[in-house]
C-alpha cells in the first residue's frame, strides 16, 4: 500500500491509491492485487497477523459477491472491510441493494469492518454513526444476525443518540458509562495505522496505557474481544 503509506507518515485524506492507476489497470484487478498482497503477509506469519479483505464498489452487486467469495474462499480472509457509503446518490450500508452482499456475508458469520468513506475529516464520527444508525433502522442488523460488525472510532457519533432512537434517552441517562458498563468485550483496540502518521499513534498509545483500566478491562480492549470474534484457535496467535 504505497510502501506503507510512505512508512507511517500518514496522509490526511485516508486515500492514498491513485485513481488514475486504478482505472488503468481496473478495479478489479486493483482490489485482487491488494487482497493478494495482504493474503500473503497473514501467510508469512500466521501467529501475529489476520486478514481482511477489500471489496469493489457494493454498487456493483456481482463484482463484490465474487470478490466475497474468492477472498473467504480462496485467500481464507479472516474478514472483509466495507465503507460506509457508496456512489454519487450516497447509498449507505443499509440500502435495499446491499442486501444480497449482506446475505451472504451473513451466510459466512463473516467479520465486517466498516469505515467512512471521504468526508471532511471532522465528519468523520458522524459517518461512522450515521451508517450504524441506517443498518438499524433499515433492519439490517436484525434480519442478518450472523454478522460480526467492527464500527470505527467507537463507533463514532452512535453511542450518543443511541437511546433517543430507541425513544428512552430521557429515562437512561448514563450514556458516558455506555462502554465501560453495557459493552464489555465489544471495544476493540486500532491504531490506524499506516494511514494515522506514527507520532499520532504513539501519543494515542501511550495515552491509552496510562489510562487507569482494570487489567480485566484492558486485556480484553486490547486483544482478548478482538480473539473472540475468530474461530481460529486461539494458541495460534502470539502476544
Amino acid at each position: 500500500m504505497t510502501e506503507a503509506l510512505t512508512r507511517a507518515g500518514g496522509d490526511p485524506s485516508g486515500l492514498y491509491l491513485d485513481r488514475e492507476v486504478a482505472h488503468l489497470i481496473g478495479i478489479k484487478a486493483t482490489i485482487l492485487s491488494c487482497n493478494q498482497y495482504g493474503a500473503a503477509i497473514r501467510d508469512n506469519n500466521k501467529s501475529r497477523y489476520r486478514f481482511f479483505a477489500s471489496v469493489p464498489s457494493l454498487l456493483d452487486t456481482k463484482l463484490a459477491l465474487d470478490e466475497n467469495s474468492y477472498a473467504f474462499d480462496v485467500l481464507q480472509a479472516d474478514g472483509v472491510t466495507l465503507f460506509t457509503r457508496y456512489g454519487a446518490s450516497h447509498h449507505y450500508l443499509g440500502h435495499a441493494s446491499f442486501r444480497s452482499v449482506w446475505a451472504e456475508l451473513n451466510e459466512r458469520q463473516a467479520v465486517v469492518f466498516v469505515h467512512p468513506a471521504h468526508p471532511p475529516m471532522y465528519d468523520y464520527p458522524q459517518e461512522t454513526g450515521r451508517a450504524a444508525m441506517d443498518l438499524i433502522t433499515q433492519g439490517i442488523l436484525r434480519d442478518f444476525q450472523q454478522c460480526k460488525i467492527i464500527l470505527s472510532h467507537a463507533g463514532g457519533s452512535l453511542p450518543c443518540p443511541i437511546y433517543r432512537t430507541a425513544s428512552m434517552l430521557p429515562l437512561m441517562p448514563r450514556s458516558l458509562s455506555l462502554s465501560r458498563d453495557e459493552i464489555p468485550g465489544h471495544v476493540l483496540f486500532g491504531t490506524d495505522f499506516p494511514n494515522a502518521p506514527t507520532e499520532a499513534i504513539k501519543y494515542f498509545s501511550t495515552s491509552l496505557e496510562a489510562y487507569p483500566l482494570s487489567d480485566k478491562v484492558r486485556k480484553e480492549m486490547e486483544f482478548e474481544a478482538a480473539l473472540g470474534l475468530f474461530p481460529r484457535p486461539k494458541d495460534n496467535y502470539s502476544s
